[in-house]
């Protein structure tokens, strides 16, 4: 899998759930890396990482890195206008001469006119072998180190690498400089680039995906930074609920967000909160009251009185519909003009919004929302196989994409990429 690929996928995770576990020792080999880093993937063993993390193409996979493969290895890339990789590998204690393995890769390095440095860390009193395509990347690097400045002196860097617990590695992302690492094509079809870069940069401060083994399999992912301005501080009181929604997808799914509602109320103060505390609540209820006055109902007052139980916006074959799960069937015979046209995205955010909601129809409980032909193809499609593993009870959300699967319970979020 390709580095620019996978970091398509951890996108994806832009509603995970925080986490607290008891911190590990920070890794010595952190101090190579320059403190405005916005990507740091730190990981035991270099051949595998490099082999996961990176397709067979770029210039670090054609390095032979002899026994050096099973050293500790963080590769990093820089806050600048193009993302420039810092390849760091641990090279074992501290020597007057650099042993054969290291002279062996520096050579290989220079052959593939990459440029390198060995550095040695006083401290930790050992070595270590930087490597990147770019002299300006290494010269900086060196200024950090002689500074004794690094990516640790970033604020609340020390609580990411707390949350860092992965067995085989970790991945930390610096949510405020998600428009540098979130690909400007990614999930074009799902959700607006510029949407999907203010709302990851207001998720939290920083993303932890820990891995347990060498794939893509049951990531575990945690945060830093859920302060009442940032999105997951709506989730941080909230319990999970049941989800219906396999039930009614597509044989073709290929996005949906899903959240299931114990407490529609619960969620909808929460988000007040958010709101609240981004000074755009006052804007929220005068969208309210502007509603109220064109339609004659509230977005509100149907809330308490619907007490909607699930609320998914759902995409397949270039389609969209919005799916709202009720107490109670609808009181529908059929395709039928939209009875709650906006009033999902007011209440619950503008993910479950479409630019057509004039019809909709009823499938069980589900009210499903949409144009005229998205919402009758919806009604005729047939319905196939979930994704694997997608969960039931407790979930407080689910997002699934193009086989990346991220959903969150009270025991945590995981990510699982099935590509």
């Amino acid at each position: 899998m390709s580095m620019r690929r996978f970091f398509l996928i951890i996108s994806v995770a832009m509603m995970a759930a925080c986490g607290r576990e008891v911190g590990v020792e920070t890794s010595g080999l952190l101090r190579t890396v320059p403190s405005r880093s916005i990507e740091i993937m730190n990981f035991r063993n270099a051949g595998d990482a490099l082999e996961l993390l990176l397709d067979s193409t770029h210039v670090f996979r054609k390095l032979n890195l002899g026994r050096l493969a099973y050293r500790e290895m963080v590769l990093s890339y820089d806050y600048s206008s193009s993302l420039v990789p810092l390849l760091a590998i641990d090279a074992g204690h501290a020597k007057r001469d650099t042993s054969k393995a290291v002279k062996y890769l520096l050579a290989q390095a220079k052959d593939l006119n990459l440029q390198t440095a060995y550095v040695v860390d006083s401290t930790e009193k050992r070595a270590a072998v930087l490597i990147s395509p770019s002299s300006v990347s290494i010269a900086e690097a060196l200024i950090h180190i002689d500074a004794g400045a690094s990516i640790l002196d970033a604020p609340d860097f020390d609580a990411a690498t707390a949350l860092a617990l992965g067995s085989k590695g970790s991945i930390i992302l610096r949510n405020s400089a998600a428009n540098r690492w979130v690909p400007s094509k990614f999930m074009q079809d799902a959700v607006p680039h510029r949407s999907l870069v203010k709302f990851i940069s207001g998720l939290c401060d920083w993303i932890i995906i820990n891995f347990s083994d060498t794939n893509t399999r049951n990531l575990q992912i945690s945060t830093v930074g859920d302060s009442d301005n940032k999105y997951l501080s709506i989730f941080s009181k909230l319990e999970g609920g049941k989800s219906s929604l396999k039930s009614i997808l597509p044989d073709s799914t290929s996005f949906f967000i899903d959240l299931p509602l114990k407490d529609a109320e619960a969620f909808y103060d929460a988000r007040c909160n958010w709101l609240d505390a981004n000074s755009e609540l006052r804007r929220h209820k005068k969208t309210c009251s502007d509603f109220k006055k064109a339609s004659g109902s509230s977005p509100e007052e149907w809330l308490k009185q619907k007490r909607p139980q699930e609320v998914a916006c759902i995409q397949w074959d270039g389609r969209s519909v919005i799916a709202v799960r009720c107490k109670k069937s609808p009181a529908l015979r059929g395709i039928s003009p939209n009875p709650i046209e906006g009033i999902p995205g007011i209440l619950f955010g503008e993910v479950f919004s479409l630019p057509d909601e004039s019809i909709c129809s009823n499938l069980g409980k589900w009210l499903i929302i949409g144009s005229l032909d998205d919402v009758t193809a919806f009604c005729a499609k047939e319905k196939g196989t979930p994704p694997k593993g997608f969960a039931v009870r407790g979930l407080k959300f689910a997002v699934y994409h193009s086989g990346a699967l991220l959903q969150s319970n009270k025991q945590g979020t995981k990510l699982n990429v099935y590509i």
